[in-house]
């Protein structure tokens, strides 16, 4: 927590030469446990100054100054090295507080990689579980630090100008993809559950990615013509996803008036009224009857 801003800098510094201790200590010699010392824990450290231990702790701290500072890069470095000496070392084995600050570095990295590299460390954590990896235990935090990195990429991955247009489609195409084939595996999940941020950060994603009323140019503007294509399939995509989501939410009982807004800004306000009459109370329809549409800014 040092104030010093190449601080992260000086803690690597650090961890490389405790990685030098550590392979030269193996090499000159195997480690023998001692019968008596207690080697249950992941983080055991008998006290002894002269018995130098590499631990996961010694890497989630220098890996957490990496990841508040947006450091992908090194991030995925030391995630390798622990690897590599987790092979011969129980005790630096990545754990869930080592995959979170990777995830949390690549949601403040500008690596255009980072949504798939998102979704990769999060297949990790899940396949780490089933291999029996109980410090890995994938949760709703990691799923939605995961759907994180995917709404915190638009000014990451989306170029400017008129002329990148098909281009920026296949990236959006492929955040929203990535997004809720993280949302399904997390709604089967038998550790995790969505929560309201789940549903929040999805339609966050569905704004961004999926726009509306923003495929025309200046010179568009005055007139008449239609939109392209694929941003008019992509408004019809944004409808429905957005109407997905909404009856997830409401099945999982997670419906509130802070993302009943959040649906009024990610779709037209009017929402047609079969989509939600099956969630709203009778009292929220009241007076709405002959209505086909209804509109959320009224609730």
């Amino acid at each position: 927590k040092s104030s010093s801003p190449r601080g992260e800098d000086r803690a690597w510094d650090l961890l490389e030469r405790m990685i030098k201790r550590y392979n030269l200590k193996s090499t000159k010699e195997k480690l023998k446990e001692d019968e008596t010392r207690n080697n249950n824990s992941r983080y055991y450290n008998n006290g002894n100054d002269n018995d130098f231990q590499l631990n996961t702790i010694c890497f989630n701290t220098v890996l957490h100054a990496f990841a508040k500072k947006g450091n992908s890069e090194k991030a995925m470095e030391i995630l390798a090295r622990m690897d590599e000496i987790g092979k011969n070392n129980e005790n630096a084995h990545p754990d869930e507080i080592t995959f979170h600050s990777v995830l949390q570095a690549l949601s403040l990295s500008k690596n255009p990689q980072k949504v798939i590299m998102a979704r990769d460390i999060l297949r990790r954590i899940e396949n780490s579980h089933i291999s029996g990896d109980w410090a890995v235990i994938p949760s709703t935090r990691s799923y939605n630090m995961a759907l994180n990195v995917c709404a915190a990429s638009t000014n990451t991955n989306i170029a400017h100008g008129s002329e990148n247009g098909l281009k920026n489609d296949q990236i959006r195409k492929e955040v929203v993809s990535i997004a809720f084939e993280i949302f399904e595996n997390f709604r089967m999940s038998k550790y995790a559950q969505p929560d309201e941020y789940t549903y929040s950060t999805l339609l966050k994603i569905c704004r961004q990615y999926i726009p509306r009323k923003q495929w025309k140019s200046k010179e568009e503007k005055s007139s008449s013509a239609s939109p392209p294509p694929y941003l008019k399939q992509a408004n019809d995509q944004r409808k429905e996803l957005v109407e997905y989501v909404f009856s997830q939410c409401c099945d999982d009982g997670m419906l509130n008036d802070m993302l009943l807004k959040e649906f009024s800004m990610s779709v037209s306000p009017k929402l047609p009224r079969p989509i939600i009459s099956s969630h709203l109370s009778p009292k929220d329809l009241t007076g709405r009857k002959g209505d086909q549409t209804i509109d959320l800014h009224e609730s």
